[in-house]
């Protein structure tokens, strides 16, 4: 019965460290997910400006495309 009790003991040790281990790299990667869910929203922001200043382009050169044609006639 000693032994059984010991032999848990070990076990018992052995999977408390896992369970630590496993749960600091539960902490390391959501800090990593915090991370990237910054750099992810950072990237949104600047595909919609960059949208945005593509479609004042576009309008930009749809007038000056219109002036040109309007002159020319």
């Amino acid at each position: 019965m000693h032994q059984e009790l010991q032999r848990m003991s070990d076990q018992n040790t052995k999977l408390s460290l896992e369970l630590g281990r496993l749960h600091d790299e539960v902490i390391n990667l959501n800090r990593e997910l915090e991370k990237l869910t910054i750099e992810n929203q950072r990237l949104q922001i600047e595909v919609v400006a960059l949208t945005n200043e593509v479609s004042q382009f576009k309008q930009l050169a749809a007038s000056q495309k219109g002036r040109r044609y309007a002159a020319a006639s």
